[in-house]
């Protein structure tokens, strides 16, 4: 992984885990977040994990009608630097891998991002402002360059710390992991099949 901002001074990290669908981004997240964050005494690191999945999920359930996208629309997180504008040429696809996107999951999928973004940068700016150590670890596939440059660059401007975790996993095994959750989802759609 790269680093950024890793003056004497930082006290806030930024984790951000990239990988395949099903390559157990969400597990290791968890993991992470249960073995820095102590025994609740008090030594432990602050921990925040951002699950796009889960806040787009949110965001789905919030909505009553969905927004019509285009594929030139951008979508900016309030209160923050960080955009999400698609940056994969449009298709907006989240990591669920799905052959076809519909408009009306382009949509949540945008709006998730922004929203997982700007729930990023609120942490990041808290754990700046604060006098323990917080970890952030942001769980989403971050198969982008773009995706993982707004990250980085949030972090220099914060003067704060950033890596990234690549979790290897072989293609035909995230296909296999992904076609196994599909079947054991609630046809909601949104999410499905996502690591």
């Amino acid at each position: 992984g790269g680093g950024a901002g890793a003056g004497d001074g930082a006290r806030t990290l930024v984790v951000a885990l990239i990988g395949l669908p099903g390559a157990g981004k969400s597990t290791a997240a968890q993991a992470l977040a249960r073995a820095l964050s102590g025994d609740g005494e008090g030594d432990g690191v602050e921990v925040v994990v951002v699950s796009f999945d889960e806040v787009e999920r949110q965001v789905a359930a919030t909505l009553t009608t969905l927004p019509t996208l285009t594929t030139t629309t951008t979508v900016t997180a309030t209160a923050t630097t960080m955009t999400s504008d698609g940056g994969d040429g449009g298709d907006g696809g989240g990591d669920g891998g799905d052959a076809l996107v519909s408009p009306s999951s382009v949509a949540v999928w945008r709006l998730g991002r922004a929203e997982a973004l700007r729930r990023v940068a609120e942490a990041v700016d808290a754990g700046v402002a604060g006098r323990g150590c917080r970890v952030v670890v942001v769980d989403d596939n971050n198969h982008l360059r773009s995706m993982r440059r707004a990250l980085y660059t949030r972090c220099r401007d914060a003067r704060c710390a950033y890596m990234s975790l690549y979790l290897a996993l072989p293609p035909a095994d995230a296909a296999a992991r992904n076609a196994r959750r599909r079947s054991d989802s609630d046809d909601s759609g949104v999410g499905v099949g996502v690591g």
